[in-house]
């Protein structure tokens, strides 16, 4: 048995219990003694066999805890990876819309020059009419 202090608990229980059925008895007969003497040996066995699988089912649950953890961490990280691309996709969203402002601003300056310019020449074209019919 791994645990000591058990085994003895249980041995001590044992022997308490061989103790008092030998009180309410008396003289026990050595079939009689045999008897409890098998009883605790079975009782013996039971506690072994439950310590065994419960050092099994901790084993196991340390693994499955590992498991766990390593998942959470990849997890973890996923969710940084992916925060970082949105704050990267959220920037490109920001330069494409400084662009279009910058675009749609140079469209009106080039709409202005445009206009200035037809003023200017229908400007010409009109002092030129003027001279060639004087």
């Amino acid at each position: 048995m791994k645990n000591p202090e058990k085994a003895g608990k249980v041995a001590i229980i044992a022997i308490i219990g061989l103790f008092m059925t030998m009180s309410f008895v008396g003289c026990a007969t050595s079939k009689q003694l045999m008897a409890v003497q098998e009883q605790a040996n079975q009782a013996m066995q039971k506690a072994d066999a439950a310590m065994k699988a419960a050092e099994e089912a901790k084993s196991m649950t340390s693994q499955e805890s590992q498991k766990a953890e390593q998942a959470a961490a990849k997890a973890e990280e996923a969710a940084g990876r992916s925060g970082k691309a949105a704050d990267r996709a959220e920037m490109a969203a920001d330069k494409a819309e400084k662009a279009a402002d910058g675009a749609e601003m140079a469209a009106d300056r080039a709409e202005k020059a445009a206009d200035k310019s037809e003023a200017m020449a229908n400007k010409s074209e009109a002092i030129f009419m003027h001279k060639m019919k004087k």
